[in-house]
């Protein structure tokens, strides 16, 4: 299953509407860029052509205006579910931890480490703050379809040659993240316990 699905899943467990406001936004940043470029060239054919320039210039006035807007609240609604994301998780881990007896348990460093990546102590970045990086980069992604679309409709050919570079590009970056990942989870003891000494300096 796709880790993006996945959390979409969790944010929507913990809060439903905020969840699908999350996703229209982004969904629909993805959108309105791509639109407003295709504006931009219906707003140059109809000026040089001489008609029908005031309808495309408040079609393409709408579309700027929709992107400006859209943006905003699509931050401020991402950081609401964030927030929401990481109350309920913190919540869960503490009935975790504290439903065994004793704390020994809490002195396992294989706990301790499972702890601090449901913090996102390592990296500094917490589950629900997730939410808007999931935004950015779904919404990225859309408007490179729809704009590679709007290539392919003007020569099939340019469209070709993006494929494999952007297929490519995307490989590269994946590659590099994922082992990046891989490093920091595999290492959390020792970073956690670097994390530890320098809160301590």
């Amino acid at each position: 299953r796709s880790p993006a699905l996945r959390l979409v899943r969790v944010f929507a467990s913990v809060q439903r509407t905020l969840t699908l406001v999350f996703v229209s936004c982004f969904a629909l940043s993805g959108v309105l860029v791509p639109a407003f470029t295709l504006a931009m060239g219906g707003l140059a054919t109809a000026v040089a052509g001489g008609r029908g320039a005031w309808t495309a210039l408040a079609i393409a006035g709408a579309l700027f205006l929709a992107q400006h807007l859209v943006a905003p609240v699509g931050q401020e609604v991402s950081e609401a579910l964030g927030r929401r994301v990481d109350e309920s998780l913190t919540e869960r881990l503490m009935v975790a931890i504290s439903d065994p007896p004793g704390l020994a348990h809490l002195e396992d460093p294989a706990v301790l480490d499972s702890i601090a990546k449901a913090q996102g102590t390592l990296i500094g970045i917490t589950p629900g703050g997730a939410a808007p990086r999931l935004g950015w980069v779904w919404s990225g992604r859309l408007q490179g379809v729809l704009s590679l679309a709007i290539v392919l409709s003007w020569r099939w050919w340019a469209g070709a040659v993006l494929v494999p570079v952007y297929a490519l590009g995307f490989a590269v970056s994946r590659w590099h993240w994922h082992h990046v990942t891989q490093v920091v989870y595999g290492r959390t003891g020792e970073l956690r316990r670097s994390y530890y000494v320098r809160r301590l300096a």
